[in-house]
């Protein structure tokens, strides 16, 4: 069987990317999309199940998927030369699947890995069968003869009022808490199986013994968590109480355009209900109200991909699984609202001017202005959610912004890649400042109320801010890096050496900077922080987090991955108010306890790739991150803890040798016995998370062979080769995005077979024939 590719993620990153906090009603959620281009079949999905494994097995018009969150393997499809279009997805109470299909039935048996037929479901063969299992794991086949359920190693035909039709998908059947199955008629009202007395009964029909309701057509029907039962037509939602025969009908514009295809309650209790076309309405029965509407925008990448929706499933994190037909899966998850997005986007009130962001300051009025790589610079109103666009048609020196600072006196400055400006509050433009030389101008420190202290890449200019004099000009030949740190106390000013470490200059009322020492001279800083009423400088490398001494005078630690961070490119740090730090890197953002010295990737947030230079926290402790997709606002103090549920599998076994009879499947064993001629082998893993888009981290120990645990970061395979003879058990454990080791530990007994010279007949044998 071949495996798909991983999820690319560059794309994976965008489309998880959260939208504006006030935008379109949609700031709750998180969106990540799903499609052909990473490896499913097909797009048009109308069968999910997640299974006790923790796979998500999705079927489509052309074979079955199981995805683990990252890797997606395809079974009966083209591909594999058996192109199946799936009806039902049930598993039993062995753990094995039954797939129905417009070809019949496929089975699954766990240990084998591949789906097979069984010669006594011969009578569905040529039929459309949709398959499904109750709540005691009974397995029933719905096909167009008639209803079955599975015995031992048989079939049973339990009604003909029950039947397919090859018109309906696959929300069209409920099974009520007495055990009772319900069934959406294709034509009109609403069929009962009561299993106790083997009848059946009708409700909504036209049928002559009908027993309650007017003839109403309905499109997919849906049980909430307190087992009430929820029918959707083209006109209303309805809550039907069929043990007292009543009604509440719950109507909704959207739905006299498009028709609901399903229903389905989340944990929180509230209906998620999905239509063919206006996307996605959320219902509260406590409030007996529509609360939300989820659809696509075409200028907000955090929406869903695609407004017609064939189906929904929710699992045990109170994750959304959708079909967007024909365009794959949406993953929705809801974030807490400590988290938000801007970006790019048509609505200019509303959103950047460009995706990249980089430069950020807040003003006196708390409004922050945000400078962009191609769009100028943005000033967004934080309580009313306006942006207000800056070009160089209103006196930019360029709209590619480099650097911005507000100085004591809340004065703006701008630096751009065509020099330095300066804002105007009074006629709301900038003005450009003239400087000694045309450089890049790589950072700006203000230092005192009146002066700034400019880094380029040609050297260091004073800058008098009361009237725009140049007070000097020198070091021309430092190559200043994006690191700087003015420490008013000591008068000294901090700038990092492009490549080669960090420069120490005093500055004093009058004349040049004086360099008085370097150090970290072999990091390339790209920030500074001094961390308060402590000796301790941290400085953010493109090799990791750098805490030096500067009492001592000597590095104290470089944490790198090996100390748990998730990325060693690091941009810029934050420090919250509890003393956390919170460092944006090239693949995501990471708060550091500088404690306990932990590290925790912030998992409500996508891997964005962020920019230097391009990050605050503001007065009231709010952190804003500026990054190649958009600006990230985080507030701290509203942060709750969100756990999600992680397995960890074993997907794979080869060899370097195959043994002559090994046809079980690895995932599915608990001891592996080998001949010493297949000594040599490798395990391949994979944790089923489908929050973490595939940046799950793995560790794993062979006792009695490793010396001490392997952190094997995201590496999800490992390598023995020439295992000694012997018995071990392999232990193997996953963590979430956050770096959290929250799967269970998977175990699996390994016993390498002696080779023959080893065994104990071949030893005693040699001994007699010697001392013949």
């Amino acid at each position: 069987m071949n495996k798909n590719p991983k999820i690319n993620y560059f794309v994976t990153a965008i489309l998880f990317a959260i939208t504006l906090a006030n935008a379109w009603g949609q700031q709750n959620f998180r969106f990540r999309h799903v499609g052909v281009e990473d490896g499913l079949s097909q797009g048009s999905i109308y069968s999910m199940h997640k299974d006790s494994r923790g796979f998500l097995w999705l079927g489509t018009e052309e074979g079955i998927n199981r995805f683990d969150g990252d890797n997606i393997q395809v079974y009966l499809s083209g591909s594999t030369g058996e192109s199946t279009n799936v009806l039902g997805i049930a598993e039993d109470n062995l753990a094995d699947l039954w797939i129905g299909s417009h070809r019949g039935v496929f089975y699954y048996p766990r240990k084998q890995n591949k789906f097979t037929r069984q010669p006594y479901l011969s009578p569905l063969a040529n039929v459309s069968v949709h398959v499904f299992a109750d709540s005691r794991k009974n397995i029933y086949f719905l096909s167009e003869i008639g209803l079955f359920l599975k015995k031992k190693d048989s079939i049973e035909l339990i009604t003909k009022e029950f039947t397919y039709k090859r018109t309906q998908f696959n929300n069209f059947l409920a099974e009520t808490p007495d055990g009772d199955l319900w069934l959406v008629d294709a034509d009109s009202g609403l069929l009962r199986y009561h299993t106790a007395a083997k009848k059946v009964t009708s409700y909504f029909s036209a049928r002559k013994h009908s027993i309650y309701g007017a003839e109403t057509k309905f499109n997919c029907i849906g049980m909430d968590k307190t087992g009430n039962m929820w029918l959707a037509s083209k006109t209303a939602l309805m809550k039907f109480d069929y043990l007292k025969n009543s009604v509440e009908n719950f109507p909704h514009s959207g739905m006299n355009q498009h028709i609901p295809t399903d229903i389905e309650a989340d944990l929180n209790g509230l209906l998620w209900m999905a239509t063919e076309g206006s996307g996605i309405f959320v219902f509260d029965p406590a409030k007996k109200k529509w609360i939300q509407h989820l659809k696509h925008e075409d200028d907000i990448t955090n929406s869903l991909k695609f407004n017609e929706i064939g189906m929904l499933h929710i699992d045990e994190n109170n994750d959304i699984f959708v079909n967007t037909d024909p365009q794959g899966l949406d993953i929705i998850t809801a974030i807490p609202s400590a988290f938000s997005f801007y970006t790019y986007g048509k609505n200019q009130e509303k959103n950047l001017s460009d995706y990249s962001v980089r430069g950020i300051a807040e003003d006196a009025d708390s409004s922050i202005w945000i400078g962009t790589e191609l769009g100028g610079i943005n000033n967004l109103n934080v309580k009313t959610g306006k942006v207000t666009h800056y070009t160089t048609k209103d006196g930019l020196s360029g709209n590619t912004i480099l650097v911005i600072l507000k100085d004591p006196k809340h004065k703006l400055w701008v630096a751009s890649v065509n020099g330095l400006s300066t804002f105007i509050p009074e006629q709301q433009r900038f003005r450009p400042i003239p400087l000694p030389t045309v450089a890049g101008i790589t950072n700006m420190l203000a230092i005192g109320r009146d002066r700034l202290l400019i880094s380029t890449n040609k050297g260091l200019i004073i800058l008098r801010t009361s009237d725009n004099y140049v007070e000097s000009y020198s070091h021309q030949d430092l190559i200043a890096g994006y690191g700087t740190y003015w420490d008013e106390k000591a008068g000294t000013a901090y700038v990092s050496n492009r490549y080669r470490g960090v420069n120490l200059f005093t500055i004093k009322a009058d004349g040049p900077p004086a360099r008085i020492s370097k150090f970290l001279e072999h990091f390339h800083v790209l920030q500074i922080y001094r961390q308060p009423h402590t000796p301790f400088i941290w400085a953010c490398t493109d090799t990791g987090l750098v805490k030096w001494n500067m009492v001592e005078k000597k590095l104290v630690k470089n944490f790198r991955i090996a100390d748990g961070l998730h990325h060693e490119y690091i941009y810029c740090l934050l420090a919250d108010s509890y003393g956390h730090f919170w460092l944006s890197t090239n693949r995501g953002i990471t708060k550091f306890d500088s404690g306990t010295e932990r590290f925790e990737f912030v998992k409500e947030i996508p891997p964005r790739e962020y920019n230097s230079r391009s990050a605050m926290a503001s007065g009231d402790g709010t952190l804003y991150f500026g990054s190649t997709s958009g600006m990230d606002v985080i507030k701290p103090k509203m942060q709750t803890i969100q756990n999600n549920h992680v397995g960890i599998q074993l997907t794979d076994l080869t060899y370097d040798q195959m043994p002559e009879t090994d046809s079980l499947y690895i995932g599915e064993r608990t001891r592996l016995q080998l001949p010493y001629s297949s000594n040599s082998f490798t395990l391949k893993f994979t944790a089923t998370d489908f929050r973490s888009g595939g940046i799950n981290r793995f560790r794993y120990l062979l006792r009695g062979y490793d010396k001490d645990t392997i952190y094997a970061g995201n590496t999800d395979q490992v390598r023995y080769a020439r295992l000694p003879a012997g018995s071990y058990e392999f232990l193997l454990q996953a963590s979430d995005l956050g770096g959290n080791w929250v799967s269970p530990v998977r175990k699996l007994m390994i016993v390498v077979l002696p080779p023959l010279w080893q065994t104990w007949w071949f030893i005693t044998t040699a001994i007699l024939l010697v001392a013949v």
